[in-house]
């Protein structure tokens, strides 16, 4: 099924007038009542839907830093999935702490038994609207009729995996081989990082700085063979690196040893690799090679888990 499939000219607002997010929601709470994907047998009321929703939205702010908010509920024992787009008048503010105010809003309800539904659609949206030109039609466009001819030739699946692309962040920081060691540490404890990728002078990752492999580097190797070291009372740990920290670089404390997938790498490629593989983060990668973006466990639970 198409992503336009579920949606008809009743569930598409363009330039409604509000005062806030809560007054949208409500709008948009009896508009995706009529949704075509929607069984009406033992539908819920609107007011039910817009409770739900406010209720989720109060827990965590759906809005983003790219002008676009997706509010959503799970609601029980609810017979199919809703979907309506809303194109505010004047911006709408989600979140007064980050990102910028909602220029489009779409509106998702779906079974408390099927959270999947909500992460494909969600990952749908996103890709809809990294489309410059699509996105542009869908803020400029005067008609319902246009927006939806927009959604039927985009052709966008709700069968299509997730995917890496979709689920990553950016990377944080600009870490080369040359960089001073002084200079990862101050950039990784500034963004509350544990660790970091490494690129050459192409932009192609080529290591991993973490934490755990700053901390080994003074230690003897004939430690991690001991189940304790209490005994050990004036060693310091740190001493080695210390007697260097001038004159190391990023490309001397890196591994090689670290995980990479591709953009177009699965949901079950991506928790395989953090999980079963205990990695801490996995970088995705263009097909050059150079760095794409970044997957670790607390995006995981942000993106798919914490919905």
């Amino acid at each position: 099924m198409l992503l336009a499939d579920r949606l008809t000219a009743d569930q598409i607002l363009l330039d409604v007038e509000v005062s806030d997010k809560w007054e949208l929601i409500k709008i948009m709470s009896v508009a995706i009542m009529t949704s075509p994907k929607l069984e009406k047998e033992h539908l819920p009321s609107r007011k039910v839907i817009y409770q739900e929703v406010v209720k989720r939205e109060k827990e965590r702010s759906t809005g983003t830093q790219s002008g676009l908010a997706i509010p959503h509920a799970r609601i029980k024992n609810l017979n199919g999935s809703g979907l309506c787009l809303a194109r505010p008048k004047q911006p709408v503010i989600f979140d007064e702490r980050e990102g910028r105010p909602a220029s489009l809003v779409w509106l998702l309800i779906f079974p408390m038994e099927a959270p999947a539904f909500f992460i494909k659609m969600t990952n749908r949206i996103l890709a809809l609207h990294r489309d410059d030109d699509l996105r542009f039609l869908l803020l400029t466009a005067t008609s319902k009729s246009d927006i939806l001819d927009a959604l039927q030739h985009a052709r966008v699946s709700e069968e299509a995996p997730v995917t890496a692309r979709e689920i990553m962040r950016p990377a944080e920081l600009d870490i080369r081989v040359g960089t001073p060691m002084h200079e990862v540490t101050r950039q990784m404890l500034e963004h509350g990082l544990d660790s970091t990728g490494v690129m050459d002078e192409n932009d192609v990752l080529v290591g991993e700085i973490t934490c755990d492999r700053l901390f080994r580097y003074g230690m003897p190797h004939f430690f991690s063979q001991l189940k304790s070291v209490s005994f050990v009372r004036e060693y310091d740990p740190f001493e080695k690196y210390f007697e260097r920290e001038t004159e190391f670089t990023a490309g001397d404390i890196m591994s090689t040893d670290f995980s990479v997938l591709h953009e177009d790498a699965t949901l079950l490629e991506i928790v395989f690799t953090l999980s079963i593989k205990h990695r801490k983060r996995v970088f995705i990668v263009h097909p050059d090679g150079t760095r794409a973006g970044v997957i670790d466990r607390l995006v995981l639970m942000d993106r798919i888990i914490n919905i």
